[in-house]
């Protein structure tokens, strides 16, 4: 919300000039006075204090896309390790395979040269075809255990990634609570200026109708806009991340349902300035009535 704005638009509303209501008494126009630079001083430490808080809303955003890239990249680097720690184990495996299978093969070679007799030779043959069968079920044993081990490791590294992303959703969601509560609370302490302001108005005979009918569609608004909210972080809580797919999905669910809140929140904001309007021209219409008076 513009808070410039705003403000400039509250104390022109809320603090006319005295001479709006020169028929008061002296003692009343000392407190009316009084009143209005303690509250323009509230207005101004707390204009000072959104900054701030803007300020530090930035840097937690700041603070929160370095943490994501430093997991992400933590993450990637691990996974790309253990990736080729794995593959480093498959070649060693069938380097080792294929050597023990060359060395045996050389020596059924040379038993052969040196075997006697045909039953002899059928003898070595039948071995080395047995040997053979034995070592092509061991390579294929292990290759398989090694299947096996690169899916468990595959999905260990999928269940890190999400939780991951789980970790940064929740960074991101705790930020926008923090930024969302703070708007709600301003916006709320804005409601009861306006009301009070209206309050006191009334009771000087001012006509606050129409300012007070943008001021209950307005509060209507925020507490809609609360609601959505509520209905966001639900939608969060109630998530169960099982794949990628899933976690963007609840991204894109989760940003459509801040921009609803956000809209909600100007149609509130935009009804707030309709109150203060209609409040300044009350007092500009009592204003003008006690010239015509006079």
């Amino acid at each position: 919300m513009n808070k410039n704005v705003l403000l400039a638009i509250l104390f022109t509303a809320l603090f006319v000039s005295p001479a709006a209501f020169a028929q008061e008494d002296d003692g009343a126009m000392m407190e009316y006075n009084k009143e209005r630079k303690a509250l323009w001083g509230e207005l101004k430490g707390e204009y000072r204090k959104e900054r701030e808080q803007y300020r530090e809303h930035r840097e937690d955003i700041k603070e929160m896309r370095a943490k994501n890239i430093e997991d992400f990249r933590a993450v990637r680097a691990k996974n790309v390790q253990e990736i080729k720690e794995m593959n480093e184990k498959k070649r060693a495996f069938v380097e080792d395979a294929r050597a023990k299978a060359a060395e045996e093969r050389e020596e059924f070679k040379k038993r052969l040269m040196n075997a006697e007799t045909e039953e002899e030779r059928q003898a070595i043959l039948k071995e080395a075809k047995e040997r053979r069968a034995e070592l092509m079920d061991e390579y294929k044993e292990r290759k398989e255990e090694y299947k096996e081990m690169r899916k468990e490791r595959i999905k260990e590294m999928k269940g890190n990634i999400l939780k991951t992303a789980s970790e940064r959703a929740e960074r991101a969601l705790a930020i926008a609570k923090k930024r969302f509560d703070y708007v709600f609370g301003r916006m709320d302490r804005i409601s009861q200026r306006i009301n009070s302001a209206i309050n006191k108005l009334e009771e000087r005979g001012l006509d606050m109708n129409k300012a007070k009918e943008y001021l209950a569609q307005a509060d209507e608004k925020l507490e809609e806009a609360k609601m959505k909210y509520a209905e966001a972080e639900e939608y969060f809580a109630s998530a169960d991340l099982q794949s990628k797919e899933e976690y963007k999905e609840l991204a894109k669910g989760l940003k459509e349902r801040y921009k609803e809140v956000v809209a909600v929140l100007k149609e509130a904001r935009q009804l707030y300035k309709e109150s203060v309007k209609a409040i300044r021209e009350a007092v500009e219409a009592y204003r003008d009535s006690l010239k015509n008076e006079s």
